[in-house]
């Protein structure tokens, strides 16, 4: 149901915030009630309400350890995947991306497994305070 139901949410780099739309089909809560929850699962991630989130860094996934500066072009790049939902939305996109990796830190992550993004994310977040 979440992939039909939510939209990608957009980088906003005016103020610096995450943009997570509402809904593309409103969820009839009511006709929901008698279902059990279903246990935690491991694969499927929580979901986030709809809203604007602050963002003091942005992160993709990166293949490599990196020598020297992580260019402005290799981040927008990076980021795409993560949030481009469909090629006719590249467009406008593009600019979105270049901006905010100019205001907030570009951060490549280097993992191949949860626990390897855990800790790559935890030494990378320690470094921004």
């Amino acid at each position: 149901m979440n992939v039909l139901a939510v939209r990608s949410p957009d980088p906003d780099p005016e103020r610096l915030e995450l943009v997570v739309p509402e809904p593309i089909v409103e969820i009839d809560h009511a006709a929901l009630a008698d279902i059990l929850e279903p246990a935690p699962s491991r694969s499927e991630l929580p979901r986030v309400d709809p809203g604007r989130y602050p963002l003091r860094a942005w992160t993709m996934w990166e293949t490599d350890e990196l020598e020297g500066q992580f260019s402005r072009a290799r981040a927008v790049a990076g980021s795409l995947p993560s949030i481009m939902s469909k090629p006719e939305n590249l467009e406008g996109l593009l600019p979105q991306l270049g901006s905010l990796v100019e205001r907030v830190s570009p951060v490549p992550l280097v993992f191949s497994t949860p626990e390897e993004l855990a800790e790559s994310l935890k030494e990378e977040l320690a470094s921004l305070r």
